[in-house]
Formats: C-alpha cells, structure tokens, sequence
C-alpha cells in the first residue's frame, strides 16, 4: 500500500488532473502496492494480456484496443510485462477521471528495453524473430518519464529494491492546493454548450430539400460522445412526432457507450444503433444520422453517406489508437469542399478542444503526447506562414538510431505522417523507432541551420524468404499453396500465391509503405525525387525490385506511372479503412527484378484477354488452378482464369467449398480433351 497515494489523488482531482504511477518490478510487488487502492474504487480497467479474474476489475486485452472506447473510470491497471501496446496506452489514457491514477506495471528499468514484446512479435516479419524488442521505444518512455518526475509533473517511479524518498516538498505542496478555478466546473464545457446550440439551432431551421454535415473533432478525453449524446436529447425532444427517425452509426456498438450514458430511457430508445452496413439500408435521406468514430470508418463509406443522407452529424478522434483524424480530415474534408460548391449541400467543422475529465494542462496526457510525438506539428508549416521557405531541398536516408540522437526530426515525421495519412497511430511511432527492416528517407529544407521536414517515404524489406522455418520444411510451397501466411513480406507471398512467381520467394525487395509530402510542397515533383533517391540507396544495396501495395485512386496511380513503376495486380474488394480497391505496382532493379516485373505485367495483361480452350492456358496458370482444386491456393487468381474461358458460365459463391472446387473440376474434365490441369 502506498500510504500518501490518497493525499495525492485528492490533489490530482482539486487541480483536475490525473496522475502516473509507473511500478517497476515483478508483479507481485506491483500488486501488493495497488491492490487496497484499487479495492477501495468501482471502476477500475486492467489493461493486458494476462488472463485476471477481480471483483473491482474490469479486464480488457491490450492487442484489441478497440474494446477500450465509451469507458470512463477512476483508475487503470496497464500491466507492460507482455507488451507495450502504444495504441492500447494512448487510448485508455482519454478514459481516465480527474484524481484517477495510471499504474504502469513494466518489468525493471534497466530490463525492459531488452525484454522481447508481444506486440513487437505481433508486428515483426519472418526472418527476425531474434528482434521482438522495443529498446528505443522503452526508453523515450522512460526517458520523458524521468524528466517529468524530476520536475514533479504527475510521474512517479517506484522501482523494487529501491526505497523511493517522497519529497517533503511534494507533500507541502499537496497539503496546500487549492480548487483549480480555471478548469471548468460545469458538467459541460464551453465548447459542448456552443456547439450543441449552433447544430440544434441550424438543424431545426433547416429546409427540407437540403443537404447538410457536421463534423466535430476532438482530441480524446473532450466529450464529443457524451456532446452527440445530448445533441440527440435536443433535437428528439424538440421534433416528436414529425416522422424523422435518429440512428447512431459507429464501428462497435461497445463504441457507443458514451453517447447513450446520459440519455434518459425515451431519448435511448429513439436514438437507434446501426451497424455501418445496415445503415444505407435501413434509414431513409430524411432521417437524422450521428456517425461517432468517424476516423475508424472507411472513408468510401463516409463519402456514400454525404451524398445519400441530408443530415448528418460525424464525430472523430483526432489522437488514439483508431487512427489520428488528420490525414481523415484532409481527404474527407476535400471531399465535403467540393460537394458544398453545390447550393444544395452545406457542412461545417466543429472543434472541442477543453478536455472534460481532466484540465487543459493534465500531467498524464501531457507525458504520452510527449513521449509519442502526439502533440507534433511539422514545423515546415509555420515556415510557409511566414513566408520563409528555401527551394534548396535535401534528400537522405535515417536509420532508427540517428533518429533517436536526434529527435526534432523524429517528431517532424511523425507530425508529417499524422497530417499525411488517416490510418498512423501511436503504434507506428514504435515501428519508426524499433522495427527491424524498415527505412526512412526524408527531404529536408533548411532554415537558420535547422533541419525542417517536408517530405518522407517509409520503405520495408521484404524478400528473400527461406524456403523452410522451424513449422515447415517446405515454406515456399506452403505459401504459394495457401497454407501458411507468414508475417511482413507481403509482396512477394502475394506475386507467389496470386500470380505463380516462385521466383519472387528468392529475391531482395523493398515495399514502399508510406510516401507523402506536406500540402503546400505537393505538385512540385519532390515525392518523386525522394523516391528516385531511395532507389538509387536500394541499387547501391543490390535490391532486386521495389513495390507498392496502395489504395488505387486515379492520383496515386498517376504517381506511380509517372515514376515507371508497372500495375501488375489489382484487388476486387474494397479496403476497409480507405474504402477503395487496392493495387500493386512492381519496378525492378536487377536484372532478376526486371525479369520479374515482367513476367508479373504479362501475367497480369493476360488476365484480360478471353480463351477458348484449356491449351491456351500458360503453365503458370495450370498450376495456380491445380493449386486452388487439389489445395487452398487463390481462388481470386482461379476465378480471373476461368472468367477468361468464352463458354465458362457458372456462378461464384462467396467462399470455394469442397462441392464448388468438383464442380469445377468436372466442368474443366468435361472441357480439357486432351489438355489436363497438372502441375507443370
């Protein structure tokens, strides 16, 4: 038991804040210092991987961090001895009341950089499984946790076998406080109070043949759920009877929790939850709709909804786990710019920036925003504002360690990335410090000797692959026949399993994850010149190809084509979290790569042109529909084959059952004459 942790809760909770207790040690020490703590709460969270059973304790798995929306409670248990889950941490963080504690239960100090990592394993790719670890990422948390403990801001480290001297200053000071009146004492801010009014005022006077979208954003921990939740209130109580039916849309039903808190029951039952799949179907334009997690939710579907409902309410996290709202911002917020330039449609963006639970300077959130460059902004940005902007630009290639010497440019990327892309989390900060296999390269323009940031690209390794593992003797075969999917190097199992190349399992690649530019240098031709400096890096590293797996719009398609890169295979579904097709373009560097990317176009150019007769089938697609028939090789690539044949008529179910795959083979036997499908 911790004898002063309840003077400081009541400390924290006058001044509106939160605190971290970070007990660093074995689990029974940790537990032996919280448990009367935690018994003396109703609402407490473990977060973790551990399987716990406790009356006071409500348990949530760190790897599946979307369980962790709509919660508020008095403290959290975030046990890092399995895995330091980024996301996971950023998110509950927001759910935490003023008061509350943050116990962060890791092994020591000095040990856990070192320690491997569940969520490191979760994300490493085949081939470097001896690098499991977060050992830079550990220690930016350790280092901006120090560094605020030292200053006395809401950090306390405890670590076993080691007496911890609380400083009787600390105790002075926690003895004196005084209520914190510049944090708002009502149950809603002033930024919940002028939206709710602006949105139920304009919604109520609005003409029935318009078109209209709100989008409110905010940081976590400001409200917006519980803000939709009593916009909901106003407009049911104010428009009974007139026919207009109210559904709440998010990701998860569990998501909605805050919305419907503090509804009274005839408000709940009015305000009706869809899935966003049955949304389209079942509510009608004229019905009033709240999205809540709008960042989560593809971006496709967002768009359908803007154009098919006329009014609409979306509510999104710019910071947590789902996603940052920035890069969302950007391409929804282009959209519904283009949509307003008809008389017809109207939106407007709305902000809640005054957290609720806690104050504006809360110690806990101002420490994980540190340590995971979430309160980044590119700092090429105020450049431009100030007119200040050179044209000498410099491309160069970072390893993870340069980055953490120097750590301007690491939260510049970062920033960068957040502006740039709907989909970067907390977690992806980890991946710059400590993935194995990736590379940065970064254009820079300088100003007052400092390094500014403008554009980045974010490249992996992937390939060679081994042809056995400590599973199989055989991996190569296993992949290409569907049994095994292997983690990281996407690229070549796709062009082996999708596209018969058996000789992309042998071959030094490099995928281009992320490639972005801030928008005021965007048409100037930069992402191109940095990615023609990582492929000068990637040939002078003897690499045999480079690719890219991306969402296929017409401008990024247009990036890739401009750049020689060939489309050699395109997705028939839509991308959950961009809501479009993908797409995968190839450019190779060797002579082998070159022979792959062709082989690759003329697959993928033949796919199209329609056949009369088994021979005309190229080896490479016998075996791709032997693999699918006799295996559970790629029914995508086995449906484009057939599709081609002029006298193929039968239907695609969903999912190849056993009686569909002697279906075909009876079709193909009643077909084949003297052309067998066999291996070749």
């Amino acid at each position: 038991m911790l004898p002063w942790l309840s003077q400081l809760s009541e400390y924290r909770a006058n001044q509106k804040a939160r605190q971290v207790i970070w007990l660093a040690g074995d689990h029974h020490w940790a537990w032996s210092n919280i448990n009367h703590w935690l018994s003396l709460h109703k609402h407490n969270i473990y977060v973790g991987q551990a399987e716990l059973r406790h009356a006071y304790l409500t348990c949530v798995k760190a790897s599946k961090p979307s369980t962790l929306l709509g919660y508020e409670c008095d403290n959290v248990v975030f046990d890092a001895h399995h895995g330091l889950f980024p996301d996971a941490l950023t998110a509950i963080s927001g759910t935490i009341k003023a008061g509350g504690v943050l116990f962060l239960l890791t092994p020591p100090l000095e040990q856990w950089p070192e320690f491997e990592d569940e969520f490191a394993k979760g994300r490493t790719s085949l081939g470097f499984e001896d690098q499991c670890k977060n050992p830079l990422t550990t220690k930016r948390l350790i280092h901006f946790a120090k560094k605020a403990q030292r200053a006395n801001q809401g950090v306390i480290i405890l670590e076993q076998h080691t007496e911890f001297n609380l400083s009787p200053d600390w105790l002075h000071e926690w003895q004196s406080v005084t209520p914190n009146l510049n944090t708002p004492a009502n149950s809603t801010t002033d930024d919940q109070t002028d939206t709710l009014q602006y949105i139920t005022s304009n919604l109520s006077s609005l003409e029935s043949h318009l078109f209209t979208s709100y989008v409110i954003t905010a940081d976590r921990g400001r409200g917006k759920s519980h803000l939709l939740g009593m916009i909901a209130e106003n407009l049911i109580n104010l428009n009974k009877d007139n026919g207009i039916n109210y559904y709440l849309c998010a990701p998860n039903k569990a998501a909605t929790t805050a919305v419907y808190k503090h509804l009274s029951e005839t408000t709940k039952q009015a305000l009706q939850f869809l899935a966003p799949e049955r949304l389209t179907e079942t509510a009608s334009p004229d019905d009033i709709i709240f999205i809540d997690e709008a960042a989560s939710l593809p971006i496709g579907q967002l768009i359908e909804w803007s154009s098919h409902f006329k009014r609409l309410i979306f509510a999104s996290t710019t910071h947590g786990y789902e996603g940052t709202g920035k890069g969302f911002q950007i391409r929804f917020f282009n959209y519904l710019e283009q949509l307003s330039l008809s008389p017809l449609h109207t939106w407007k963006h709305l902000t809640l920036s005054t957290p609720v639970r806690f104050s504006q300077s809360d110690p806990l959130e101002r420490w994980l925003f540190k340590s995971f460059c979430l309160d980044s902004e590119p700092s090429a940005l105020k450049l431009v504002e100030k007119n200040k902007v050179s044209n000498e630009y410099q491309s160069e290639h970072l390893n993870n360690k340069s980055l953490t010497k120097t750590p301007h440019l690491l939260e510049q990327v970062f920033a960068l990335l957040v502006q740039a892309h709907y989909q970067t989390k907390p977690s992806d900060l980890r991946d710059l410090l400590d993935a194995p296999g990736l590379e940065l390269f970064i254009q820079t323009i300088k100003h007052k000797e400092k390094k500014h940031v403008i554009s980045v690209c974010l490249i992996n390794d992937e390939g060679p692959i081994p042809s056995h593992d400590e599973r199989s003797n055989n991996l190569h075969e296993e992949i290409y026949k569907g049994y095994r999917r292997p983690k990281g190097h996407l690229i070549p199992q796709v062009l082996a399993h999708h596209l018969g190349q058996y000789q992309a399992f042998n071959l030094k690649g490099a995928r281009v994850v992320r490639i972005a530019t801030l928008p005021p240098f965007q048409q100037l031709g930069l992402a191109s010149r940095l990615l023609s400096f990582a492929i000068a890096h990637l040939k002078t590293n003897r690499y045999d190809y480079i690719g890219s797996s991306y969402a296929n719009t017409k401008d990024v398609t247009y990036f890739w084509m401009r750049n020689q890169f060939k489309i050699i295979r395109q997705g028939n579904k839509l991308d959950k979290s961009s809501g479009t097709q993908s797409a995968l373009v190839i450019y190779g560097l060797s002579q082998k790569g070159l022979k792959l990317e062709q082989d690759c176009l003329n697959f993928h150019e033949r796919q199209h042109q329609a056949i009369d007769s088994i021979s005309e089938l190229k080896p490479t697609e016998r075996n791709l529909l032997n693999a699918f028939l006799e295996h559970n090789g790629s029914y995508e690539s086995a449906k484009m084959i057939l599709q081609r044949f002029n006298n193929f008529n039968m239907a695609f179910p969903k999912k190849a059952s056993k009686d569909f795959k002697s279906e075909i083979k009876n079709w193909l036997e009643d077909n084949q004459n003297s052309h067998p499908i066999q291996n070749t």
